[in-house]
């Protein structure tokens, strides 16, 4: 199986040394394969599913919207002060993000 254009300049731009290490396949069939080689359909699903694995991976609470800043501010006046400071204080600093964003 070939591999088609938009997987072998993934692998290009990746790495052929990071792509050999996550998966465990030499360095020269990688190198095969972003030369047009033919290789098995099992080799070239283990590295198609790498890179998919290695997606840049989105900021946390990036889907928060503006629709979500009452039911925010209502979960932390819920909680407790003292015995969950860390959450309120992750609370405050979306809730600070999203009015951000509405000014």
């Amino acid at each position: 199986m070939v591999a088609d254009k938009e997987t072998i300049e993934r692998i290009v731009n990746f790495g052929v040394r990071k792509i050999e290490r996550g998966t465990g396949i030499h360095n020269t069939t990688v190198t095969f394969i972003t030369k047009n080689g033919t290789v098995k359909p099992v080799t070239l699903r283990k590295i198609i599913q790498f890179l998919k694995e290695q997606k840049p991976k989105e900021k946390p609470f990036s889907a928060d919207t503006l629709s979500d800043l009452p039911d925010l501010k209502e979960l932390r006046d819920m909680l407790d002060t003292k015995k969950d400071k860390k959450h309120i204080a992750l609370l405050d600093r979306r809730i600070r993000r999203l009015e951000a964003i509405r000014e």
